[in-house]
């Protein structure tokens, strides 16, 4: 049982430090948080931007 165990062990380490030393999926890890970052910086900005918008169609229709 011991024997299972310590190869199952062992199997696991050398799984996890080959994943660890990967790094082909960086890049797209990357855009990925660099497209998240931008989703929410444009998420946030809406609400703060909608009374300018707001007030410019206003003034733009009162001139019409």
């Amino acid at each position: 049982m011991a024997a299972v165990l310590r190869m199952t062990c062992n199997r696991t380490m050398r799984l996890l430090t080959r994943f660890l030393k990967d790094e082909s999926g960086q890049d797209m890890a990357r855009y990925a948080i660099i497209a998240l970052l931008i989703a929410l910086a444009v998420i946030l900005a809406v609400p703060r931007l909608r009374e300018e918008i707001d007030n410019l169609l206003y003034s733009i229709g009162d001139r019409l």
